[in-house]
């Protein structure tokens, strides 16, 4: 069930939708290693999942004039038959070289998705008395997608007398094509319809390597560095529109963990890391899903990656007393959108690169000890976050705020064979990114 308001100048516009799926998941895994000698095993690992779906829909749309004054019914009625098949194929080596413990680890891996997706819909007009007025539109909407990934990883462990060594590389080659078709059949005859329809094709290669070192200088102090250099290339072609869109970069992505112990009572710890984010497969699809003909949501094949700086400061006390004080940074962040164009009164809902953000945090968690038949952690963080959205994409005012979780896990023995289980969350409400968030509170219970 969801409701949507459009506050166009011409009148709001009031939808209520409601739809019922039916979901059956087929899945499966196949392993098998054989060890070559006490030091190598090759293997093969197989899984599969097989997704069948189906729904029904109806969306109840109200217009009003500028007066609040009701106009206008529309009915749509839809309904959806998503189909999705993938499969994962991977073989792999793993070899102890020595006794000092090096080791060496190669994966080759194959994975393909095909995602079916066809949609039947109707949207009728009525007078605000609920008299047919008119079939506004009828269509059928065909999605296929199919990606097929193959990549290459070899890691080596390789402990030094100094310091515990790893190191990589990872190739990726990734295809991804997109089909949407789209089908009048207002007449009763499907006729295609290429101004909505697309052909789209998207490649991306990913070249990576990594190293990384660990040493524990003393009882007190150990530490961790790493690096990650990543090279991408992309290519996306619509060839409807007969635009090529391409993107090259070269990153870096360093990880640092400092660990320091005074002694039992004061620990202290500081990590630093930056992190890539990629757009899901679906998001990807430029499939548009009609809630009426003037309100569709659609994919965006030209989304780009984004990426997080971390940092974050932990201090513990006694071992149970944690304070953490922490800082995200996102850049180029990519979300989903809400664009109403008022002169044809019609909202887009779409994927877009659209922000930079800051996400900040300082908690406080506790644990009780020292009582054998209970099990518990307790944690209030003060949350914030600092929003500047691109002006070139969407003309929105950032929502920023602040806000307070806090949650409490315990689990109860009343004997060795029997346990209960109470967990309890609750958040203020608060403002971020687009949106206003409301009080929100969760409360579970278990036994086992």
């Amino acid at each position: 069930i969801e409701q949507t308001d459009i506050f166009y100048p011409s009148g709001k516009w009031e939808t209520d939708i409601r739809s019922k799926s039916e979901r059956k998941d087929y899945s499966g895994r196949i392993l098998l290693d054989y060890d070559l000698s006490d030091n190598t095993t090759i293997g093969m690992q197989y899984l599969g999942n097989v997704n069948k779906a189906g729904t029904d829909d109806k969306a109840d749309t109200r217009i009003f004039n500028p007066s609040d004054q009701l106009q206008t019914l529309l009915l749509n009625t839809g309904t959806s038959q998503p189909d999705d098949n993938n499969n994962l194929y991977n073989i792999h080596l793993v070899s102890k070289l020595d006794t000092l413990g090096r080791q060496l680890s190669i994966d080759l891996d194959y994975f393909d998705l095909n995602s079916e997706f066809t949609r039947n819909f109707i949207t009728e007009t009525f007078t605000p008395s609920n008299q047919f007025v008119s079939l506004d539109q009828s269509a059928l909407n065909i999605s296929d997608q199919n990606v097929d990934n193959y990549s290459i990883r070899v890691d080596m462990e390789h402990p030094l007398k100094a310091v515990n060594l790893s190191y990589g590389t990872k190739f990726s080659f990734i295809r991804n094509t997109s089909g949407v078709e789209f089908f009048d059949t207002l007449g009763g005859t499907p006729i295609f319809d290429p101004a909505l329809s697309n052909e789209f094709e998207y490649q991306e290669n990913i070249q990576a390597v990594y190293a990384n070192a660990t040493k524990k200088f003393n009882d007190k102090w150990e530490a961790q560095v790493g690096l990650r250099v990543e090279n991408t290339n992309t290519e996306g072609f619509s060839r409807t529109l007969n635009q090529t869109n391409t993107n090259n970069y070269f990153k870096l992505f360093p990880t640092v963990y400092i660990s320091y112990r005074k002694n039992d009572n004061h620990q202290f710890v500081i990590n630093y890391g930056r992190r890539i984010s990629r757009p899901s497969f679906r998001d990807l699809n430029p499939f548009r899903f009609y809630v009426n003909s003037n309100n569709f949501s659609e994919g965006n094949p030209f989304l780009q990656p984004s990426f997080s700086d971390n940092y974050d400061f932990t201090y513990t006390y006694k071992g149970n007393l944690r304070t953490n004080l922490f800082l995200n940074r996102t850049t180029n962040g990519f979300g989903t959108i809400f664009t109403p164009i008022s002169d044809i009164t019609t909202q887009i809902v779409t994927r877009q690169n659209y922000f930079e953000d800051y996400n900040f945090g300082l908690g406080e968690s506790y644990s009780i000890k020292g009582i054998n038949w209970l099990q518990n952690n307790n944690t209030v963080y003060l949350l914030g976050s600092k929003t500047k959205f691109f002006d070139e994409v969407i003309s929105a005012k950032e929502m920023n705020g602040l806000r307070l979780y806090a949650s409490t896990n315990n689990t109860i023995s009343f004997s060795k064979a029997s346990r209960f289980q109470v967990n309890f969350w609750y958040s203020t409400s608060y403002k971020t990114n687009l949106f206003d968030f409301g009080e929100m509170y969760n409360l579970s219970f278990g036994y086992r």
